[in-house]
């Protein structure tokens, strides 16, 4: 009696763990369709939203493009009648002798020779303007 009564709680445990597995198995594929329809629907928002903004960049480009075809006879007109200033700067410096005898004839009777001088600086601005058409 004990050997059926075990044999029994047996069979129950291997009917139960088949049970137990089956919804397992049931759990696992609902859950595989679940993340497979997330995957999806995440897919098709992602393609949605790059269609979006491969059509705003088409409507961008078509007014760039209308914009820049509008501004190239204009850019052309000013370009023809642009004006070229070039500014030039020269500077000389002189140098001239103190032409002072008497303090020359001090300085070599006294046997010092330095000759002081004095430096004088020019500056000079040129301006030109040129005219030249673009094409």
């Amino acid at each position: 009696m004990v050997e059926r009564v075990d044999t029994e709680k047996a069979n129950r445990i291997v009917e139960i763990e088949e049970l137990l597995n089956n919804q397992q198995a049931e759990i696992l594929q609902l859950a595989r369709a679940e993340i497979d329809r997330l995957n999806q629907k995440a897919a098709n928002l992602k393609i949605g939203v790059l269609q979006e903004a491969q059509a705003r960049v088409a409507v961008d480009t078509s007014e760039i493009t209308a914009r820049a075809a509008r501004l190239g006879p204009l850019s052309t007109v000013n370009q023809s009648t642009g004006t070229t200033t070039i500014k030039t700067e020269v500077s000389a410096a002189t140098t001239t002798k103190d032409a002072g005898s008497s303090a020359t004839a001090k300085r070599e009777s006294s046997g010092r020779t330095s000759g002081a001088t004095t430096s004088t600086e020019t500056k000079t601005k040129t301006v030109e303007n040129i005219t030249t058409p673009i094409a």
